[in-house]
């Protein structure tokens, strides 16, 4: 009898653990749901500790000491041997760096996370698809496309190799750009707003 664990489990577990959830006594899951379910709440607290985008935030030296000491006790759960304790890091963490930010800055640091969230998950995102006007067509294009690059990423590991390759994510984003049209691309181009500047520390 084989052990079933829900999609919705297995996603979050892989993107808030970093490590995709791939057999359970020895069986393949199926493909956890493409939107993903962990990175908008961690990929924030990694961003702001970007220097360049604490430059394009503006943020104040006051909170940029309350954003590390946010990652040392984020460092300090991690730590924990309590899978509950673990699992509930992601809203802990919403809950305090959003009171960190103003109004403006939570708007464009929503922009940088479009911008470095993994294509796929920017383009399950409810806001994303409403915008976009995205067809069921599209959709349904957008699960297969999600579909073989999840069972790619596990060929992978099975030869113990680095999941994600460099290449197969550019051609990943080349697949889903190319079931976009012109407006659309242009649309999420605006969601998006101007690149992060990259400038030396």
């Amino acid at each position: 009898m084989s052990t079933r664990i829900s999609s919705k489990n297995v996603c979050f577990l892989g993107a808030l653990l970093f490590v995709p959830a791939v057999v359970v006594l020895g069986e393949i899951l199926p493909p956890p749901a493409p939107s993903g379910f962990g990175w908008k709440l961690n990929l924030p607290v990694s961003l702001l500790r970007e220097r360049q985008v604490q430059r394009d935030l503006r943020l104040t030296e006051p909170q940029i000491a309350e954003l590390e000491k946010l990652a040392a006790d984020i460092a300090g759960d991690t730590s924990s041997s309590h899978l509950a304790t673990v699992l509930s890091i992601p809203e802990k963490l919403k809950a305090r760096w959003i009171k960190l930010l103003t109004a403006q800055q939570r708007d464009r640091l929503h922009e940088i996370e479009l911008q470095r969230a993994p294509w796929l998950h920017v383009l399950c995102e409810p806001e994303v698809v409403k915008n976009l006007a995205l067809r069921a067509d599209q959709i349904k294009d957008i699960e297969v496309v999600h579909s073989k690059d999840y069972y790619r990423k596990q060929a992978r590991i099975a030869k113990d190799l680095d999941p994600v390759s460099l290449d197969d994510v550019a051609r990943t984003e080349e697949r889903l750009n190319a079931l976009l049209s012109e407006e659309q691309k242009n649309v999420l181009k605006r969601m998006r707003g101007r690149p992060v500047e990259s400038k030396a520390d």
